[in-house]
């Protein structure tokens, strides 16, 4: 039996949001080093859609088809909130029709694949976000969460391309 590849399906944003995004990203690792989102490679930030515990990857790309010509549509992120029992810190989307349906969608296309999402992005559970930083326990998160209140103004964009990851 073949070895199962956690995949995870995300949105991202234009130019400008995601560049504030970033500055929140090292505004959070000048205080807390091994916490920033800053630091691994490759990563952009996004609202993670779907992630899911998969022994054929190939059913999940076909699922990124269906969604290949996503049509930009707006995004505001107002809120910063967390996720205490597992230390991520994070801004809120405002939900928009856009973004609920095209996470319903996915959500669908998936379990028509036989693709089980995990519990926290499955529809009625999911709490879409974008993270600023993970691992934030106890007094880091409570550091992290007021420089970010301080700083932080309201962000308003585009959400412009979905892609899938290995996570």
């Amino acid at each position: 039996m073949g070895h199962s590849v956690v995949f995870a399906i995300e949105v991202y944003f234009n130019k400008e949001p995601e560049q504030s995004i970033r500055d929140l990203w090292i505004s959070i690792e000048e205080m807390h080093p091994l916490t920033s989102l800053n630091a691994i490679e490759g990563a952009r930030p996004h609202i993670s859609l779907a992630v899911c515990d998969v022994k054929t990857p190939h059913n999940v790309k076909q699922v990124l088809l269906r969604q290949r010509n996503l049509a930009p549509f707006p995004i505001r992120f107002d809120a910063v909130g967390c996720f205490p029992t597992t230390g991520t810190l994070f801004l809120s989307p405002v939900m928009s029709t856009p973004l609920w349906l095209i996470h319903e969608d996915i959500a669908w296309t998936l379990s028509q694949s036989g693709i089980e999402l995990l519990p926290y992005y499955r529809p009625q559970q999911w709490t879409s976000h974008c993270s600023l930083g993970l691992n934030l326990y106890g007094t880091n998160m409570t550091t992290a969460f007021e420089r970010i209140a301080q700083i932080f103004v309201s962000l308003s964009g585009k959400v412009t391309e979905i892609g899938i990851i290995e996570a």
